[in-house]
């Protein structure tokens, strides 16, 4: 049987009599976790904190864990990944976007643990950290601006990146900085980079360092 357009689906589904639209979401519940889990988050829509407080439940016993995820299900994994960021963005950001961007920012950090775990070669928990980046800076374009700016944070997170996965953060940094933090921010960078090229080193090789404030320049040269 063909599945019904969208917009079908739901004129139907608004002509229902209120009562079997309950029963119908109780037995899928009852079949269905993932029905279940959203119900229950449902019920916390009016009481952020606990809202995120369940949603932490589930990053935490990600980073916890430790079975390694294999090729054959990285995809799915990285899918799985994503989908709860969808989930804190739809349901949480919009109430409570500090919390939202406190969440996210732990993903974000969280990230030596997805990548430790699974085999990457089809690229789908990095397609979930940049996801993360950019729903980070939308977080944070909606949360009171700190008294110092977003920049420290910003250098902060993506210097911490050991996998190449944060990239994003500079890359779609014009989602929360204007024309004016964004040079701030090549500033930044520019300076890390010339005291890295005049430090003391025991060889001639020059260190990695560079190369990742040189790629730093170069997101932020394309952001702008």
């Amino acid at each position: 049987m063909p599945r019904p357009h969208a917009d079908e689906l739901e004129f139907f589904l608004k002509r229902l009599d209120p009562s079997t639209l309950v029963s119908v979401l109780v037995e899928l519940a009852n079949e269905h976790e993932v029905v279940q889990a959203r119900l229950n988050r449902l019920q916390l829509a009016d009481q952020p904190d606990k809202l995120a407080a369940s949603f932490r439940r589930t990053l935490t016993a990600w980073r916890r864990s430790t079975r390694c995820v294999p090729y054959g299900e990285a995809g799915e994994f990285g899918r799985t990944l994503e989908a709860w960021l969808a989930q804190v963005g739809r349901e949480l950001l919009p109430p409570a976007p500090t919390a939202a961007l406190v969440l996210f920012e732990a993903f974000i950090e969280a990230d030596a643990t997805f990548f430790e775990r699974a085999d990457d070669s089809g690229g789908s928990i990095g397609d979930a950290v940049r996801a993360a980046c950019r729903y980070w800076l939308n977080a944070a374009a909606r949360c009171p601006r700190p008294a110092n700016g977003w920049t420290d944070r910003l250098v902060r997170l993506f210097s911490a990146d050991k996998y190449g996965g944060r990239d994003e953060l500079l890359r779609r940094a014009d989602l929360l900085l204007d024309g004016t933090a964004l040079r701030a921010l090549v500033t930044v960078f520019e300076a890390r980079l010339a005291r890295t090229l005049t430090a003391p080193r025991a060889n001639h090789q020059l260190p990695h360092e560079v190369f990742h404030e040189s790629a730093a320049l170069s997101l932020l040269a394309g952001c702008l």
